[in-house]
């Protein structure tokens, strides 16, 4: 799905992501995130999971996250609002990858 930029980049212009359009993607906030219609919700977590420091974009297929991932990201930015989507999201991955190699040690 290499459309998933440019789908991202369109929300720039959707309220609520108009107000965060001068804001770099890395620094969105949980309370801009949470104003986002619920079926496009994955798409901001893939591209974000997919955004290294450096701002480059590894395209991460929507498929390809988990909901218990995504329902993490929504869980952390309810409880910290004012916090960036991109520590709820590293915060998810975390979680994840911490569980993964927690059942592969058994």
């Amino acid at each position: 799905m290499k459309l998933l930029p440019l789908v991202f980049m369109s929300l720039l212009f959707i309220s609520p992501f108009s107000m965060a359009a001068h804001t770099k993607v890395k620094d969105l906030q949980c309370k801009d995130f949470l104003q986002v219609d619920n079926d496009l919700v994955p798409v901001v977590v893939g591209y974000l999971t997919g955004v290294d420091d450096a701002g480059n974009v590894d395209v991460i297929e929507i498929d390809q996250l988990e909901n218990v991932q995504v329902d993490d990201v929504v869980d952390f930015c309810q409880n910290k609002p004012d916090a960036k989507v991109s520590d709820a999201v590293k915060a998810a991955n975390k979680k994840a990858k911490d569980a993964n190699e927690a059942d592969h040690s058994h």
